[in-house]
């Protein structure tokens, strides 16, 4: 997995690339702890070149929820597709996220 994060006006968004697997947790809390820094109040998780991700990686999404929670932000997913799309819908994670395309 690659990710970029950036600012843009009051939204952080978090870019996601290629595979998210329980081998990415320790960049994970990086990615976290990068997020943490940040004082928007809204972080958008942008998924359209995530291309799998297993149920670690569902976790790791969960976690920078909770986190992001913690400090009064909101978490969204955004463009998921295909294998990725579908495991998110099966997963239920519409009750956790709002997600968009």
């Amino acid at each position: 997995m690659k990710y970029k994060i950036e600012q843009n006006d009051d939204v952080t968004i978090l870019h996601l690339t290629g595979r998210l697997l329980s081998r990415d947790r320790s960049e994970f809390d990086h990615i976290i702890a990068e997020l943490n820094k940040t004082s928007n109040k809204t972080i958008n998780i942008e998924l359209k070149k995530l291309s799998y991700l297993d149920s670690i990686g569902l976790g790791l999404l969960v976690t920078i929820r909770d986190e992001a929670a913690e400090s009064g932000k909101i978490t969204k997913l955004s463009n998921p597709g295909g294998d990725v799309a579908e495991l998110l819908k099966l997963a239920c994670f519409d009750r956790l996220f709002e997600i968009s395309n």
